[in-house]
């Protein structure tokens, strides 16, 4: 028996047409796209990032934990703003032997990142959510950093009038 995620399961079980946001192709194009841009980071960044979390796994630990809860109290507001925080505080200072150039690099490199796998993303995907929607009862799963800020699902379909409500 071929192993499904539990959601599609589900799905099938109660005769649920299954789409998804996503080709295959489109998902393909996107790596080769982000595999050809070429950043490089520098094996001492690398090191350096490396070390860092490895003395402070409590730190990382911690962020992740905090994030988990305030997703499940549906608490948008403080994920937006934890992600935020995150975005702007992306200067990476507990590294102090890498230079500065190299800290931008990664910052930038980093931002590119959240756009292409972020914000263009969940803007493509809109055009297969608004059909979605009107055709029949639909749910939509998607990781929780896209419902999230403005560039996310949620503001996507408020900014287009629709009625977003937390579900429980």
């Amino acid at each position: 028996m071929q192993h499904r995620p539990f959601i599609l399961l589900i799905g099938e079980q109660n005769y649920k047409k299954t789409l998804f946001m996503e080709t295959l192709e489109e998902v393909n194009k996107r790596t080769v796209y982000l595999d050809s841009l070429r950043y490089s980071i520098n094996l001492k960044y690398q090191a350096a990032s490396l070390k860092a979390i490895l003395q402070y796994p409590e730190t990382f630990s911690a962020s992740m934990n905090l994030a988990s809860k305030l997703y499940k109290e549906q608490s948008m507001s403080s994920l937006m703003a934890i992600d935020s925080l995150n975005k702007q505080n992306m200067n990476f200072s507990e590294l102090e032997n890498i230079q500065n150039e190299e800290k931008q690099h990664f910052k930038k490199m980093m931002e590119h990142f959240f756009e292409i796998l972020g914000s263009r993303r969940n803007e493509q995907w809109m055009s297969n959510i608004i059909p979605m929607i009107h055709e029949d009862s639909s749910l939509i799963a998607v990781g929780a950093a896209h419902l999230i800020g403005p560039d996310g699902l949620i503001a996507k379909l408020r900014d287009r009038g629709y009625m977003v409500e937390p579900m429980r």
